[in-house]
């Protein structure tokens, strides 16, 4: 045992000098006689690996600035420790109802010549967007349980509850993990953990892979029935119509968009810049390609869209990447037919800046201008059957029958769900890269089925 235990040291010693890298060759990173080295920010792993990095210190993390001033190569994802969304000028203290910690910490991935960042970000509980040059974040957010917990609250923007690993940091790809547990308002111990991988190459593509456990699997209210929601972050002082293509015909502004991949269908949510302060009051929503819905809900490949001028932010799914057609449903959360949340235009200030209860709280016209807000225009859920686009089939009492069937719940809790994050600038080339990717059938579940889309 002695001799055992002397020859383990022996080995650890000679790593931390260098002189064990012969003995490393066969690990990943490890090129020739190179011992493993630390990735700081400017320094990336060996061309050709793939894996893990193979460091011994964790980099330590650097400024928003010094993240500017880098010279990106291919993919990088790097953790700065000072970042804040959207024009907020206000303190990030006390917690709650801010995050622990630093609420400034974030994970930033970040590609060669776009001018695009996926952000995982602290104080926004960890739940990653997009940041477009416009400012805007469109957000895909997480398993969110069947009403017994989630993040959007002070517990659950707690680093005990929800963290971020970099676990490749790039050039070639980079591999982010997002663990959490969804916690209630009230502090209870959470109900479910959710762990959802990202991947991405130089091509600004993420690949998302997603799975969850319940703690409770008697409890219905700790499974979970939506694995993603569509939704935007807007800066502070900024109207959302500010960022979104305007239709000059009608004077309304595209917010949203479901695309079929297979075909040209394609359904279109428009909001105008009408002030909503109240959750039941009357709101102004049209649409287009109403009479395809249900074509695109039951299609084997879709992809949802969140439409602004400098951008078109998606997310791709469908029957190859787990999302099978006959069990997953679309929501267009400003007409009853289609979803039980019926709440249209409301702007809410309750993420990504700090807020102790997550039960919905909507900001004036006049409170954005120092809040950033978010805007909800569509949605998922897993169902056990299609459903028809009837307001009264889409209720939330026949929702809740859903999500609570057992064998529901088994079916989603036992599966991983694969899907595509990216932004585009036109809807023809969402289409095509959503249906490449699908084609390849169960190679969806490899995070190198994105590598060669664009």
């Amino acid at each position: 045992m002695r001799t055992s235990k002397q020859t383990r040291r022996n080995f650890l010693g000679a790593v931390a000098t260098g002189a064990a890298a012969s003995a490393m060759a066969g690990f990943p990173g490890s090129m020739g006689a190179t011992p493993p080295q630390t990735h700081g920010p400017g320094s990336a792993k060996a061309h050709g690996c793939a894996g893990p990095d193979p460091i011994i210190e964790k980099p330590a993390p650097i400024t928003v600035a010094e993240l500017a001033k880098m010279k990106i190569q291919g993919v990088r994802a790097v953790e700065v420790s000072d970042y804040v969304f959207g024009n907020y000028k206000g303190p990030l203290t006390p917690s709650p109802p801010h995050a622990d910690q630093n609420p400034k910490k974030a994970i930033i991935i970040v590609w060669e010549g776009k001018p695009n960042k996926f952000v995982f970000w602290h104080e926004a509980s960890y739940s990653p967007y997009f940041e477009l040059p416009s400012g805007a974040g469109p957000n895909f957010q997480f398993w969110e349980s069947n009403f017994g917990g989630e993040l959007f609250n002070q517990y659950g923007r707690l680093e005990q509850h929800s963290f971020v690993d970099i676990i490749e940091s790039g050039p070639e790809r980079v591999w982010v993990r997002w663990t959490y547990l969804d916690v209630d308002e009230k502090g209870n111990p959470p109900v479910l953990r959710g762990t959802d991988d990202f991947v991405t190459y130089a091509n600004g593509i993420v690949w998302r892979r997603q799975t969850y456990q319940t703690f409770y699997p008697d409890r219905h209210e700790a499974q979970c029935a939506s694995s993603l929601d569509f939704f935007t972050a807007i800066p502070a002082g900024v109207h959302y119509s500010e960022l979104q293509p305007k239709d000059e015909k009608h004077g309304d502004y595209l917010v949203g968009a479901l695309l079929d991949a297979y075909s040209e269908k394609q359904y279109n949510v428009y909001w105008d810049k009408s002030d909503k302060p109240k959750w039941d009051g009357p709101f102004y929503a049209r649409r287009t390609g109403a009479e395809w819905f249900l074509d695109i809900e039951r299609s084997r490949g879709k992809a949802a869209v969140q439409t602004f001028r400098d951008g078109l932010a998606y997310c791709a799914f469908g029957d190859a990447s787990g999302y099978l057609a006959e069990r997953t449903e679309l929501w267009d959360n400003s007409h009853p037919d289609t979803s039980p949340c019926n709440w249209g235009n409301a702007k809410m200030i309750h993420w990504p800046i700090g807020w102790i209860n997550s039960g919905g709280v909507i900001g004036s016209d006049k409170d954005i201008m120092t809040y950033p807000y978010h805007i909800d225009t569509l949605s998922m859920c897993f169902v056990r059957r299609p459903l028809p686009m009837d307001a009264e089939a889409r209720n939330w009492d026949n929702i809740k029958k859903e999500w609570s069937d057992k064998d529901q719940e088994r079916w989603v809790g036992g599966r991983v769900f694969y899907c595509l994050h990216g932004v585009e600038h036109d809807f023809p080339t969402i289409r095509q890269v959503a249906r490449r990717w699908l084609d390849k059938g169960a190679d969806c579940a490899r995070p190198e089925s994105v590598k060669d889309l664009k």
